[in-house]
């Protein structure tokens, strides 16, 4: 049995009854009275917020695409469906969002001068650009969640306990740079995405690649911390849609554990993300299965997403056969 195999199964095998304990929570009538007054108004607006990350996403590839050729000029909706067929296949892909960039790569080289290894490499700065955004506002949220959720001394314990353990890895990664270079650090973060396996690390191939590409790196990650917060206004609008509104900062605790469930490695987040959303929905004094509820209508989004990327690839490839 192959490794990625293996790890679906056990991530499976943990994920599953995570997800079934978490269906115990919810009280069946109250779920039902919360979904019988849903207003569709708001979850438009919901799904207009969702589509307005998704071409964020596909901007911060655009920068990277543009560094590799400045006069790049793919049309702006062929270039959002083919980062949509990497949406499509990071869901389905164990792990974090990760996934499809070979074959984003493969579609750009296609049709523009940018070659499939560029074209992958920038796939994988835009994975890069979005985890280190992720990480930032992340970080935020957990650090403000611990001054302002209620005063239980588990909940102090669980998050002063994520607290340093971020600690430790920055000062870690501080102390890193400090004999290594800044580019040491990048290119560490790299390796979490992938990127070394087209650059040579050791002989300092990445940090050449990385250096040169800073800034827009940096601009890159930027975005991908806005998406984090549209994610938040997302849930935000979502939460009243059900008629049970929350205030903004909330939302900010809701999006973040959505995006660390995401980065835990479990096969489409199966049981992590409900999890998630129902100790947070729990922790600022609202039903968990409304949590759930959230996570529920999340990953349905998803999976309609994810359902327009691989028709979107079937398009391309089918497309590319016949010429």
């Amino acid at each position: 049995m192959s490794g990625k195999k293996l790890f679906i199964l056990v991530s499976l095998f943990v994920g599953i009854p995570l997800f079934a304990y978490t269906l115990t929570t919810i009280n069946p009538e109250h779920a039902r009275a919360i979904i019988q007054r849903i207003r569709i108004d708001y979850l438009g607006a919901y799904l207009l917020f969702s589509v307005v990350n998704l071409i964020i996403f596909s901007l911060v590839w655009r920068l990277f695409l543009q560094h590799e050729s400045p006069h790049f000029t793919l049309p702006h909706l062929t270039l959002f469906n083919y980062r949509m067929t990497g949406f499509a296949l990071s869901y389905v892909t164990p792990g974090p969002r990760l996934g499809g960039e070979p074959t984003r790569g493969a579609l750009v080289s296609n049709q523009t001068n940018i070659t499939k290894e560029d074209g992958t490499k920038s796939a994988l700065m835009d994975d890069l650009a979005m985890f280190i955004g992720g990480l930032v506002f992340d970080t935020i949220a957990v650090i403000l969640a611990f001054f302002v959720l209620p005063d239980d001394w588990i909940i102090k314990l669980a998050l002063g306990g994520l607290v340093a353990t971020g600690a430790i890895i920055f000062v870690g990664w501080y102390a890193f740079v400090i004999h290594g270079g800044i580019q040491n650090l990048l290119c560490a973060l790299a390796r979490q995405v992938g990127l070394d396996t087209y650059t040579n690390t050791k002989s300092g191939q990445t940090q050449t690649y990385l250096h040169k590409r800073t800034s827009t790196l940096i601009h890159a990650s930027v975005l991908g911390l806005c998406t984090k917060l549209v994610m938040a206004i997302q849930l935000y609008v979502l939460l009243a849609g059900l008629q049970s509104p929350i205030s903004f900062l909330s939302a900010v605790f809701l999006a973040a554990a959505i995006d660390i469930a995401y980065v835990i490695p479990s096969y489409m987040g199966v049981g992590a993300l409900e999890a998630s959303q129902a100790g947070v929905v729990r922790l600022i004094g609202m039903s968990s299965g409304l949590g759930v509820l959230v996570a529920f209508i999340t990953r349905i989004r998803d999976i309609l997403f994810s359902g327009y990327g691989l028709l979107a690839l079937s398009y391309y490839t089918s497309d590319q056969l016949k010429s």
